[in-house]
């Protein structure tokens, strides 16, 4: 894939629960949250007839939550739609809702399409005729990557697909909830007491001793005949062809790799070494003269597909940045390696710190960006004379069959003059290539320039005109004659609009029943940020908030996120199921979503996190909608950690509400339940270990800064940890919060340790999602006051207000500024 009220009746079953406010029908609950619908991808044919639309059903009616973040999938329907008729022509949905349908590549000829299908078991690959609506459903699994393109056609009816060795499911699929299947298979086998019930993950010399996962297969397809040709097993996880289609460039991971002791890891590290294999698909595999390490998403055919440009390292060599080298590798299989002296590479990262090298081709010569003597980035193609300023945001993307530079909001040749303007618009089709596309797109990929309601695309020379999009609507596909946008509209509901020849139809509606729902008013906070920046943070009130009356306020806290415009997430379109803020606001309390990037170059403390909070919160209050003295801390992952570091610097803040963040920094180096149960799937510990010495945490390496794991830690804090804390975590997840619970416990603080089985890292499935959300709500009430317009006050347990060093229910006292 490529992607993808509240009763509180429970009181029963929570000691000492307080009363809350009753919600009226028309609120935002819960129960609202998980009925939500969606739309999926849309793409369109090359020919521009089918525009191909994914819907989703109400969340709440999947028959199972155990692929987690990718449920949507299990709800999604393909619509399409023939622009020729205006009208949908075919639909493929389950009239039981036992399986989802996902839409896949159209054949180059448009008369095909490549549709998935998935139920709890299987994951399977059809292919759709567009003339009669029939399916030709195979037995095939594909693999599903973030980091390569694994289905493609090669022709109008050879579809290369890279492909379990048996059905079932691919890990996409499988990482987010068979955790449980696992354990409970390697129960069953202990309690048999003939087989072993154990996993073991090896490191150092024998760590290739560890379980392996079958090989996949590289399978050419003719869906007419339905002959399959197996090319190539192993790891693979990306496959361009040339130009000419007569050979392939396949990456595929081979054994695994262990960080350098002595260096920081980041997040995108690889963990095993990334092999490059070419097939022609005449002769059979060609073998490479040298076995390297090759750097993620540079794979680049020269447009006569006699070479191809790529980046690497030798095995066991240092960084890319020190030991990385452009090579161009020819068809007989000789890989050349380009001076590291006289174009010394210039090497991107992504987010999460993936080694980039960027590259393509002018005609017969490799056009790399490197940097100059002084450290400036430069584009040079030294067979043709080209050396140009490069900036960073430059990407390389080929345009009527040449090469040509994205910059910005303008194209460029090579001789940087202009081409067009506009922002760049293809099929919908580019994310086949996930991660990939970014940086280096696929070269047979179609692209238009759009300018306003003008589209001028890559092979035809007149702009052709639509009614411009409105604001707020994002153009999501377009052929030379169709554009194709989404629209988030502030009713909460989201259209898809198709625009033809001057006239615009909706094809698509989702969450229509969000316009009737009561809405508070969302304020711009504005404020500074750690350098003096201009910042505003947005301030949801609750739904009819009475004048003169400051309602009770919830910092919603995430480090490093801002926010210039009003966010989605606090309009009637608000789609996120953990800690959503629109329910806590349709509960009675104001939610401010601050928005605060960290200091230059550092990070902030927990007693500089909370002085900067507050005084966040101290100017919201200026406009007297909230109250400053009612105040309570809630954050999930990264923001989990953030409100736990920053909670014990202020007795201002009345509660804490932390999921799924780090408590013990420690734990970063623990594997999540899967990978603890399927070693064959690898040993993935540079996500979270990378999180933690380079990434958003960037404490250091372990255990060479190891006082840092202490010192920064919340559960090393629990001394100054007063503050009432409700402490939320994944059984799926890695381990967060049972030993500052057990150390909150051991203290006689006011506590609580919320498990949920099944769950990963956020929560999916409707149960728990209410539940989350009642939990919550009755914490707020307890310790943070009730909410507007209940005039009742929590109920405290014996004792609450008088506990030595606990801290005291600021509702009992409120006080006015």
């Amino acid at each position: 894939m490529r992607r993808t009220v509240l009763s509180l009746a429970l009181a029963a079953s929570l000691a000492g629960a307080c009363p809350t406010a009753a919600q009226s029908p028309d609120s935002f609950t819960a129960d609202v949250l998980v009925r939500q619908e969606g739309l999926g991808q849309v793409r369109m044919s090359p020919d521009g007839r089918w525009i191909a639309v994914e819907t989703q059903a109400r969340y709440d009616s999947a028959q199972t939550y155990v692929f987690a973040q990718v449920t949507p999938a299990l709800l999604s329907r393909v619509e399409l739609y023939d622009t020729t008729r205006r009208t949908v022509r075919h639909v493929l949905q389950d009239a039981d809702g036992d399986a989802g349908f996902v839409a896949g590549p159209f054949s180059p000829d448009g008369r095909r399409m490549v549709v998935y299908r998935l139920t709890p078991t299987d994951w399977t690959l059809g292919i759709l005729s567009l003339e009669t609506g029939t399916v030709e459903w195979s037995d095939i699994t594909p693999e599903e990557t973030q980091f390569g393109r694994t289905v493609r056609w090669l022709t109008e009816t050879d579809l290369l697909v890279t492909a379990h060795a048996a059905r079932g499911l691919p890990l996409l699929f499988r990482v987010g909830g068979f955790a449980q299947m696992r354990t409970r298979e390697l129960w069953a086998a202990t309690a048999s007491g003939v087989r072993a019930g154990s996993t073991y993950i090896p490191s150092g010399a024998l760590r290739d001793t560890r379980d392996q996962a079958p090989p996949l297969r590289l399978l050419r397809i003719n869906v007419q005949t339905g002959v399959q040709t197996t090319l190539a097993h192993g790891a693979l996880y990306d496959v361009i062809p040339s130009p000419d289609g007569r050979r392939l460039a396949v990456m595929e991971e081979r054994e695994d790799l262990q960080p350098d002791p002595s260096v920081p890891i980041r997040v995108g590290d690889p963990m095993r070494r990334r092999a490059l294999r070419m097939i022609d698909l005449e002769a059979g595999e060609v073998e490479l003269d040298a076995g390297l390490d090759y750097g993620p998403y540079l794979m680049a055919w020269s447009p006569d597909s006699e070479r191809l440009l790529a980046f690497a390292r030798p095995p066991g060599a240092g960084d890319f940045e020190q030991s990385g080298a452009y090579v161009v590798i020819d068809r007989s299989g000789q890989v050349t390696q380009i001076s590291r002296a006289a174009q010394p590479p210039a090497i991107a990262r992504t987010l999460w710190g993936e080694p980039v090298a960027l590259g393509g081709w002018s005609g017969a010569s490799p056009v790399l960006r490197v940097r100059d003597d002084t450290g400036n980035l430069r584009w040079r193609s030294p067979d043709e004379g080209i050396d140009i300023e490069a900036q960073a945001d430059d990407r390389l993307l080929m345009w009527g069959g040449r090469a040509a530079l994205r910059r910005g909001d303008r194209l460029l040749s090579l001789a940087l003059e202009e081409i067009g303007s506009g922002a760049l618009v293809g099929r919908g089709d580019a994310g086949d290539a996930a991660n990939r596309t970014p940086w280096s797109p696929d070269a047979d990929a179609w692209w238009a320039l759009r300018t306003g309601g003008c589209l001028t695309a890559q092979d035809s020379a007149q702009a052709h005109c639509f009614t411009a999009p409105r604001p707020g609507e994002q153009v999501v596909a377009a052929t030379s004659d169709a554009l194709v946008t989404r629209e988030d509209g502030a009713d909460g509901a989201s259209r898809l609009n198709v625009r033809l020849a001057g006239a615009m139809e909706t094809i698509a509606t989702v969450n229509t029943d969000r316009a009737a729902l009561r809405w508070g008013d969302l304020i711009e906070v504005p404020h500074e940020g750690p350098s003096g920046e201009p910042l505003k943070s947005w301030l949801l009130l609750p739904p009819g908030l009475p004048d003169g009356v400051r309602a009770p306020l919830v910092l919603e806290v995430y480090v490093g996120r801002t926010s210039s415009a009003p966010p989605a997430l606090l309009g009637r379109g608000s789609t996120r199921l953990q800690n959503n803020p629109a329910v806590l606001a349709a509960g009675g309390y104001a939610v401010l979503m601050i928005s605060l990037p960290n200091p230059p170059g550092a990070r902030f403390t927990g007693e500089e996190l909370a002085e900067r909070l507050l005084a966040i919160v101290d100017r919201a209050a200026e406009g007297g909608r909230i109250d400053p003295a009612r105040v309570a801390l809630l954050g999930h992952s990264y923001g989990g950690y953030n409100v736990l570091s920053a909670a014990p610097h202020s007795p201002r803040f009345a509660a804490v509400i932390a999921s799924n963040g780090a408590a013990d920094l420690t734990t970063t180096l623990t594997l999540p339940a899967f990978y603890r149960t399927a070693p064959e799937e690898g040993v993935p510990v540079s996500t979270s270990i990378g999180w933690a010495e380079t990434g958003q945490a960037a404490i250091g390496r372990f255990p060479a800064d190891a006082s840092n794991y202490v010192s920064l830690s919340p559960l090393y804090q629990v001394e100054r940890l007063t503050t009432p804390a409700l402490l939320i975590e994944s059984d799926n997840d890695r381990p967060r919060y049972g030993a500052l619970f057990g150390a909150l416990y051991r203290l006689d603080r006011e506590a609580a340790w919320l498990n949920y089985f099944g769950e990963g890292h956020t929560i999916v499935s409707p149960a728990n999602v209410r539940d989350l959300h009642a939990r919550i709500l009755e914490w707020l009430g307890r310790y943070l006051g009730p909410p507007v317009g209940d005039a009742a006050l929590p109920v405290g347990s014996p004792g609450l207000q008088n506990g030595g060093d606990k801290q005291g229910v600021g509702a009992l006292s409120p006080q006015e500024p």
